[in-house]
């Protein structure tokens, strides 16, 4: 990405903003039942590869019976401190959440 898009992003120095956010899990399992039908979208701007393995450990991830997920890899390294995820790290989740039940599929921006 260019470095328009990593400033927007909050990657390099520039504005930023503080937002209310929710433990996605905490969430799930407050309002949620394995009876109850459950589709998520997720765009986490990269946020998933975190994300999706703290739903994993705790469980809430059997709450969710479709996922959608934007996958961010970043193929290079633009940023020295960003971790870069390839298409493989994204292919790899989506089929550590198939064995576990999730029907997960890329979603394509």
């Amino acid at each position: 990405p260019d470095p328009k898009y990593a400033r927007s992003h909050g990657l390099v120095k520039g504005t930023t903003w503080t937002v209310e956010s929710e433990d996605v899990s905490a969430y799930l399992l407050r309002e949620f039942v394995l009876d109850d039908f459950v589709i998520v979208k997720m765009d986490i701007e990269g946020a998933e590869f975190h994300v999706i393995p703290k739903m994993i450990d705790d469980g809430s991830i059997h709450l969710i019976d479709e996922l959608f997920i934007e996958c961010h890899y970043f193929e290079g390294n633009f940023l020295a401190n960003l971790k870069t995820y390839k298409w493989a790290d994204c292919l790899n989740m989506f089929e550590q959440l198939r064995v576990l039940g999730v029907y997960v599929h890329e979603w394509l921006n």
